[in-house]
């Protein structure tokens, strides 16, 4: 086990020669390796080795702590990390041509610690992140919970490395394989978000679209207006879309007449979209103004508008595309600012699904790989795939349905998939 460990710290450091370049920091705390399999004891003898060998030498001020008076004479003191750069004598190593990496070794389960809006505020104003559970936290927490939630991960994390996914080049960043993932939890509580998080989740959809598992091309499943449809379901209530749709956000539009608008279909479902974010983010249906970091342009004035065949009224455009989203999925209203929002509870059930799929398809020999709430699977597999994931939705609706005492919904949820270089096909959903 020890020799592996070893292995584990200088195979990384090769990692970064082959991919990165340039320098590599380590931290000099054991908190911050102590969700890894490999601690910083041997990290420090493997580093001493190789700056023994010549393959990496310190940078000078690294690893140091300047102190400084700020504008009101108050002591101040910044640090900064332990780093080595890298030398040509490792990066020229004839091995790394032909090298390639497995990514294997992210935690299984992380949880952070519960904040006050004020401490979310504050720290998000200093641009931190926010802090998790130790291991022991964790453990003396959630006990059984916990090893639940650490076996699944490590049941598909041990079928991923016999089928690795491949990521291609992007940027200055050289092809790799990944076959690991963390489930992160929210708030302090194992109810409260769980989505897996690897490699890939940050890589862009067309890039990612370009990379294979064992050699095959892949398709991405996903979930057309995933949260909104789900928390209706989750509730007992169903939308306002008639027996079968394609796309929620469609849907909600065909009501609403902006006059004077230049808008595009594709700019007003991104407005439309936009709003369901805010407004499930926030856990307010209530919300009036949009967000400052809103990713559309909205309209400075109000403007005149048709709603639903109604009379023309004047309103402002991000609360007209709110009201149309509140009509057309009334379970909204029992959104909250403290759980019942897209970080807490819909995320939760969401990653939920998310595993009972990834197991199901485990289970008929398809590997699929999780973003969110979208799968991606080998091309081949795309319609079985498909067929499994609405199948765990489905049971897993009315199994909540029937424990929560709600109304039932048999929903078949609509889907799209999409593949690199081709448009992407919607199928309908519908309620059964």
């Amino acid at each position: 086990m020890t020799r592996d460990k070893y292995k584990c710290v200088i195979s990384s450091f090769l990692v970064a020669a082959s991919t990165d370049g340039g320098t590599v920091s380590i931290p000099q705390k054991d908190k911050d390796y102590e969700h890894y399999g490999v601690g910083l004891k041997i990290i420090k003898q493997v580093v001493t080795g190789m700056v023994e060998q010549s393959y990496i030498s310190k940078v000078a001020i690294s690893g140091q702590r300047f102190f400084y008076q700020d504008d009101d004479g108050k002591d101040k003191s910044i640090g900064i990390s332990t780093q080595y750069h890298i030398e040509d004598k490792l990066l020229n190593l004839g091995v790394l041509e032909e090298a390639a990496w497995i990514e294997t070794g992210r935690p299984s389960v992380l949880i952070s610690k519960a904040e006050t809006k004020g401490k979310t505020y504050n720290r998000r104003s200093l641009g931190k992140k926010r802090q998790k559970l130790t291991k022991k936290e964790m453990r003396n927490t959630f006990g059984r919970d916990l090893g639940t939630a650490v076996s699944g991960v490590k049941l598909l994390v041990k079928y991923w490395k016999d089928h690795p996914l491949y990521l291609p080049p992007a940027g200055n960043r050289a092809g790799r394989y990944t076959a690991s993932a963390t489930r992160t939890f929210h708030n302090g509580r194992m109810d409260s978000g769980g989505r897996y998080y690897g490699a890939w989740t940050n890589v862009h959809s067309n890039t990612r679209l370009k990379g294979s598992i064992d050699g095959e091309a892949l398709v991405q499943i996903d979930l057309n207006a995933s949260q909104p449809t789900l928390f209706s379901s989750l509730m007992g209530e169903v939308m306002e879309v008639g027996d079968s749709w394609e796309d929620l956000y469609s849907e909600m539009l065909r009501d609403l007449v902006i006059f004077e608008s230049k808008d595009t279909d594709k700019t007003r479902r991104n407005k439309m979209k936009q709003v369901t974010v805010e407004v499930i983010g926030t856990g307010n249906i209530l919300k009036r103004n949009p967000s400052l970091d809103s990713n559309v342009t909205w309209g400075k004035d109000d403007k005149v508008f048709i709603e639903l065949g109604h009379t023309p009224i004047i309103s402002s455009e991000f609360n007209q595309y709110k009201q149309m989203l509140h009509h057309y999925v009334p379970a909204l209203s029992k959104l909250d600012g403290s759980y019942y929002n897209g970080a807490g509870f819909i995320s939760f059930h969401e990653a939920q699904v998310m595993q009972e799929t990834l197991i199901a398809l485990m289970k008929r020999e398809i590997v699929a790989y999780p973003i969110h709430d979208c799968l991606l699977v080998k091309k081949l597999h795309q319609y079985e795939a498909i067929e499994t994931y609405r199948n765990v939705i489905r049971s897993y609706v009315l199994r909540f349905n029937r424990f929560s005492r709600y109304n039932e919904i048999d929903i078949t949820i609509p889907v799209s998939i999409e593949e690199s270089g081709k448009d992407k096909i919607r199928i309908a959903g519908c309620y059964n």
